[in-house]
């Protein structure tokens, strides 16, 4: 393992236990099937598939809340099950599909900003919590922060949710990023600059991201490398202009075809 991984996954594979009535050719299904898959520091990686491929679930697992059937997930070169939990949650954070379920309609930002800071005891209590907290919605592009700190997510539109989510997340500091489907619950005029977002904090703050998405024009626009997952098997990767330009699975060839202009042509 060189010194630029970040994540390694060796003959991951991941099994939930179906429901009796579906159960038919055996107990388990195989949601991941012996992926292996290199994240490099400071790289902006794209978990590439349609619902049901797996990506969610390497997602997870990459997170150490799923527990693999076989296989490892080294962080930093150190097995997962082994590292610190504590500087892990903190150098690791999610962002999910649905900006609404993530928050809780009870807290306002303010507290639902501010809650990693008081778990991790980031800062000290009061004013330095809130100055972090500020600075958090301001870098997510809540702007001035201060009209949105005592507001209920009821009073903000899905955007503005999603950003209040990625504020929580940058308040921690941290190094790595996760993204699971994070503006296909969006409207389109709205993506964009959730996208910008995303895009400026990985150039300002050195990200290494992983996109995980359906859309693989998405994946063009903000990925260095894509790895493409169908029914839980790790089908191609490779870097994201290789394989626009010239996908070898006949799965990616059929991505690119559902979306006009993916694909990336040859220049003569």
């Amino acid at each position: 393992m060189t010194d630029d991984a970040l994540f390694e996954i060796d003959e991951l594979t991941v099994r939930y236990r179906m429901r009796r009535r579906q159960a038919r050719a055996g107990r388990y299904l195989k949601a991941l099937d012996r992926v292996s898959l290199r994240w490099n520091q400071g790289e902006t990686l794209a978990l590439v598939g349609e619902s049901g491929s797996g990506k969610s679930t390497l997602g997870r697992a990459l997170l150490g809340l799923i527990q693999p059937a076989s296989g490892s997930v080294r962080y930093r070169g150190q097995e997962l099950r082994s590292v610190d939990r504590t500087s892990f949650r903190r150098e690791v954070q999610i962002i999910f599909q649905d900006p609404y379920q993530s928050l809780n309609p009870r807290s306002p930002v303010s507290r639902q900003v501010s809650a990693g800071l008081d778990i991790h005891r980031v800062g000290r209590p009061g004013p330095q919590r809130v100055a972090i907290g500020l600075a958090a919605l301001d870098a997510a592009g809540l702007r001035p922060p201060e009209t949105y700190w005592h507001r209920y997510p009821h009073q903000l539109s899905g955007g503005e949710r999603q950003r209040v989510v990625i504020a929580g997340a940058m308040a921690l500091a941290p190094s790595v990023l996760i993204c699971d489907e994070p503006v296909s619950a969006l409207d389109i005029s709205v993506r964009a600059q959730v996208l910008q977002v995303l895009a400026g904090l990985r150039r300002d703050r050195g990200l290494s991201l992983l996109f995980i998405t359906h859309d693989v024009s998405l994946a063009r626009q903000m990925a260095d490398r894509v790895a493409v997952l169908y029914q839980g098997h790790l089908v191609e990767q490779g870097p994201t202009e290789q394989i626009l330009q010239d996908p070898q699975h006949d799965y990616t060839k059929e991505l690119l075809a559902a979306v006009p202009g993916a694909r990336l042509r040859s220049t003569p």
